[in-house]
């Protein structure tokens, strides 16, 4: 079977390569894979006769965004609590009883239109490859999971948390899918268990995933327990000399940067890190000025990749720090890349590389002007200054829209949201002591009945509770106003002289 030809035209290309080319130039993809760029790809798209071109004047095309750390649960959970650190324990009682559900009752459909609306609402923000966490204590999870990626066709990675989900490994057949697997956290961490984790890295040939405590406190009670950081552990027992993906490391201990410095592998921040302060300064801050690679990551909520980087870039600005915008732009995708040790494939528009693409919409008065010329720096600053998730109106992966013109082309939005609204409203449910803190009841008043005739008039009272009666009137009779002279009229309490 032929591979499907497409050369896409007149759109201004970001590459994020090492070079950091970019322009207008034209692209050329064969099958899942890009072929050649610019007058290479012009010239060879004259040696075939079957193939599709692709107009996309008034877009940028730059490389699809990567969620290098996302919990697909935040989807609905995220209405009840917009933030949260990742193995944060949730002290919210409503929360408790809501996320107990999905990660020990839930059923296994339940949990596939979950990921569902969670994977396919990524798309939409330009998510081309995303990692998911997972529940720990669901084996079902990762088989929902694993199905709803490839109903949504995006590239992902998968954690592994139990003996029980490594079995799932073997039933995925999907080679877009990949996982990983995950530290035990530090409540439940043990030499025994940290072994067992090498081990089955070993075996199934996959990264582990290894995360610092979510506050000061639990650091500290794990160094008290071993000695050491979670970062200092895993250097000791060779963690890092295996394929390591780092989650927010290095955030309490001096010793832990200088690791960090010595590896130089990316580390992956969430956004609540990354704007938490140590020594005075965000910790993001902290770790570029000490010339730590970053990449960041949603972990809760919507994966807004375009937004994330303007509030980082502000960031950076206020606390005067040079950033560029193409290490900004870079962060969500080739740098993220290396973090997931995926950048042979992914990260960078070069050939070679999977066609994974996202196109920005840079027409109308208050773009167009400035995208429309070949300055490189000025326009990535202004895609992050002026453009959003919703100006993304293509993405495609591995030569394949996913998203044309806004929509989705693998899913209905309408049965996507009708499969989950019963799972909604079980969970929902679960949350009378959270409505009752966020709603108060309203007091109910009871209407008067509107009198017949006098004889059948209420007092005022009934019904309405009386803030404050009026004084009774004071008897003492009024001056009078004076008499107005005859050539003034007193009309709506204006005197008006009339010659």
């Amino acid at each position: 079977m032929q591979e499907q030809l497409t050369l896409i035209e007149n759109a201004y290309v970001f590459t994020g390569d090492k070079e950091r080319k970019s322009g207008f130039f034209p692209i050329l993809i064969k099958g899942d894979t890009i072929q050649a760029l610019g007058e290479r790809a012009q010239a060879l798209s004259r040696q075939y006769s079957q193939l599709e071109r692709i107009d996309q004047r008034g877009k940028v095309i730059v490389p699809g965004f990567i969620e290098p750390f996302f919990k697909g649960e935040s989807i609905i959970l995220r209405c009840i609590r917009s933030t949260i650190f990742p193995d944060q324990n949730f002290t919210n009682e409503a929360i408790q009883d809501a996320y107990r559900y999905l990660s020990s009752q839930a059923t296994l459909d339940e949990l596939t239109a979950l990921y569902k609306l969670a994977y396919f609402s990524a798309l939409k923000m330009g998510i081309t490859t995303l990692v998911e966490y997972g529940l720990d204590s669901l084996d079902g999870s990762v088989q929902a999971a694993c199905e709803a990626m490839r109903q949504a066709e995006i590239r992902g990675m998968i954690g592994l948390h139990s003996a029980e989900q490594y079995e799932v490994v073997q039933r995925c057949s999907a080679k877009s899918i990949r996982f990983f697997s995950v530290l035990p956290p530090e409540h439940d961490l043990t030499l025994y268990n940290l072994q067992s984790t090498l081990r089955y890295a070993h075996q199934y040939n996959i990264p582990i995933l290894v995360k610092d405590s979510s506050t000061k406190q639990i650091h500290e009670a794990v160094k008290k327990k071993f000695g050491k950081s979670i970062l200092q552990i895993c250097k000791e027992f060779k963690v890092l000399e295996i394929p390591t993906i780092l989650l927010n490391v290095g955030l309490y201990e001096s010793s832990d940067l200088h690791i960090l410095r010595e590896i130089q592998r990316p580390v992956i921040i969430t956004l609540e890190f990354a704007t938490q302060r140590t020594k005075g300064i965000p910790r993001a801050i902290d770790f570029l000025n000490q010339t730590i690679p970053l990449t960041f990551a949603t972990g809760w909520g919507v994966p807004r990749q375009l937004e994330k980087i303007r509030d980082i870039t502000k960031l950076c600005l206020w606390h005067e720090v040079p950033v560029s915008p193409y290490d900004m732009v870079g962060a969500v995708t080739i740098q993220a890349a290396h973090a997931l040790f995926l950048e042979r494939e992914i990260g960078s528009i070069e050939e070679g590389k999977k066609a994974d693409l996202l196109f920005i919409d840079c027409t109308g008065i208050l773009k167009e002007p400035f995208c429309s010329y070949d300055y490189p720096e000025l326009l990535m600053k202004f895609l992050i200054s002026e453009t959003e998730s919703a100006n993304i109106t293509d993405v495609m992966i591995g030569g394949e829209f996913v998203i044309r013109d806004g929509n989705l082309l693998m899913a209905s939005e309408e049965l996507l949201v009708r499969d989950i609204e019963k799972l909604v409203e079980k969970i929902y449910s679960k949350l009378p002591r959270l409505m009752s803190n966020v709603i108060p009841k309203a007091e109910i008043f009871k209407l008067p009945t509107i009198p017949q005739d006098e004889s059948d008039a209420i007092p005022f009272e009934e019904g309405f509770r009386v803030i404050k009666k009026k004084q009774p009137h004071d008897n003492t009779p009024r001056t009078n106003h004076p008499e107005l002279p005859k050539n003034v009229q007193r009309i709506y309490g204006d005197d008006d002289i009339q010659e």
